[in-house]
């Protein structure tokens, strides 16, 4: 008998069968025929677990459906914003800004400002100032504020007061804005815009024509030209820029040193809306003006309009940080108490998502400390957004 034959005699054995050598070829066919079917299974069964194996590690590694060639997941969306805190200032909170040394707010009411610890979220100090504090504006050393010359409360026009931002004491509360010999008879009065550079403040108002630099705690220029009566003013990276609505027109002075003239006019912007309520912004690639409840995303070389969106309500403050622009706006004729909060994208000028709704009168809005800062004048509050 051959090994091939007692092979299969003892296989036979194993299962039960007897082996017949008159039987060899049948027996043989036979059984070859177990074997392959009993590989087959043992194959398809290592072959389904090591597709169960690999399934379950790709199930685990990416949380989708098991498919080797599935195609990436989209990024995520941006996050939502929502109010984390809502701060209780002064007496009808206005402007506000943020700089190293915290939230300043101008309480309106209340002639006085309040500074805002952000990483609690308490007030830390609260500063008697000049009358009708509107406009404030934090450089690295001083916080400076202007008044609201039409407020019922103000008893001077065009005045500034100096803070110091670490100590909180008070330096200065009648740093004049008017020229010499000028009455307030004699001015149109007119809100006060200021904007800071490092420990210098630039600051514009209708009721003196031109833009005014501060330096520290003096006056370090004065840009007057005709016909130039920005009441609107901003600074990014490389210059200072200035909206004149009166004459529909954008002009821009070159930092660090200007240009020969001072300010020179970059574009006439055709009016966006009929309304006195305007607000500028410069950085992330563009200039941003809004007028009325309209907000346009300006070239910074060309002067053309690039994009531009309708906002809720009829007036807009805007900020800029954390990669977006943010526009607050309200209406200034309603009796509602109610505005909004708008997130920007700065590439293309429109808005992601829906508006943010807040309440109890929302007058201006600020950025940093790692959130969005919006005054509430009704409500004497200050709210957190993130």
């Amino acid at each position: 008998m051959s090994d091939f034959h007692e092979k299969l005699r003892d296989a036979l054995k194993s299962v039960g069968e007897s082996f017949r050598p008159e039987d060899i070829a049948a027996k043989q066919r036979e059984f070859l025929y177990r074997r392959k079917r009993r590989r087959a299974a043992y194959a398809g069964g290592t072959l389904a677990f090591g597709a169960a194996v690999l399934a379950a590690v790709l199930f685990v590694t990416s949380g989708t459906t098991p498919v080797a060639d599935k195609e990436p997941s989209p990024p995520a969306a941006n996050p939502v914003p929502i109010i984390t805190d809502v701060i209780r200032v002064g007496d009808g909170p206005s402007g506000i800004d943020v700089g190293s040394s915290g939230v300043w707010v101008a309480n309106l009411n209340g002639d006085t400002v309040t500074r805002i610890d952000p990483t609690t979220n308490t007030v830390i100090d609260s500063v008697r100032v000049a009358d009708a504090p509107d406009d404030l504006a934090v450089g690295e050393d001083l916080v400076w504020v202007g008044d609201d010359p039409g407020a019922e409360n103000s008893a001077l026009f065009g005045s500034i007061s100096i803070v110091h931002g670490r100590s909180g004491e008070l330096i200065d509360s009648r740093l004049a804005l008017t020229r010499e010999g000028q009455t307030e008879s004699s001015l149109e009065l007119g809100h006060i815009d200021l904007v800071a550079n490092g420990n210098d403040l630039w600051a514009v108002t209708e009721a003196v024509p031109g833009p005014k630099v501060f330096q520290g705690e003096g006056l370090g220029g004065s840009y007057e030209a005709d016909g130039f009566s920005p009441r609107e003013i901003a600074i990014d990276d490389d210059a200072v820029w200035a909206f004149d609505a009166a004459h529909e027109r954008l002009s821009s002075f070159s930092l660090p040193n200007g240009s020969e003239g001072g300010f020179h006019p970059v574009a006439d912007v055709p009016r966006l809306a009929d309304s006195q309520n305007d607000d500028l912004a410069a950085g992330l690639g563009a200039v941003w003006l809004t007028q009325g409840g309209i907000l346009a995303r300006i070239d910074r070389d060309s002067g053309e309009i690039t994009s531009r969106i309708d906002l809720p309500g009829n007036f807009a403050a805007l900020a800029l940080g954390e990669g977006y622009v943010w526009a607050m706006s309200a209406d200034s004729v309603d009796d509602s108490d109610l505005g909004w909060l708008t997130q920007i994208e700065p590439d293309t000028g429109k808005a992601i998502g829906e508006p943010l709704e807040i309440d109890g009168k929302p007058a201006d809005v600020a950025v940093g400390g790692g959130a969005v800062w919006v005054t509430q004048h009704d409500a004497d509050t200050v709210t957190r957004i993130e």
